[in-house]
C-alpha cells in the first residue's frame, strides 16, 4: 500500500511556532520534553492524515515521535545510530 503514497510524500520542516497548539501542548507534556529537538517535520501525503514527527535527542539516544494533528503521539520510533534519515509514514488502522 505504501508504495504508491511514499513517492507522493511531502516532507516540510516547521519551527516550534508552527506547530498546532495541540501538538506543542502534547509533545510539553511527554517524558520527552526536556530532550534536545533535533528537527520538526510535517508529513503529507494523499490519502492519510498529515502527520507531525518531532525529533529529539538525549546523549546518544535518538527518536522520532509521531503526532496527529490533533495532539495525539501515534508513534515513537528509537532511530539512535540510525542513518536514515527518512520519516516513513506511520500506518493508521
Amino acid at each position: 500500500m505504501y508504495g504508491s503514497i511514499i513517492r507522493q510524500l511531502t516532507e516540510t520542516e516547521l519551527l516550534w511556532n508552527n506547530l498546532p497548539g495541540t501538538v506543542q501542548t502534547s509533545f510539553s507534556a511527554s517524558e520527552y520534553a526536556g530532550w534536545k529537538i533535533e528537527e520538526i517535520v510535517l508529513l503529507e501525503y494523499p490519502v492519510v492524515p498529515m502527520q507531525f514527527v518531532i525529533e529529539v535527542e538525549k546523549g546518544n539516544a535518538e527518536y522520532q515521535l509521531f503526532y496527529s494533528e490533533e495532539g495525539g503521539l501515534l508513534q515513537t520510533k528509537d532511530v539512535s545510530g540510525n542513518r536514515d534519515d527518512t520519516h516513513w509514514p506511520v500506518k493508521l488502522d
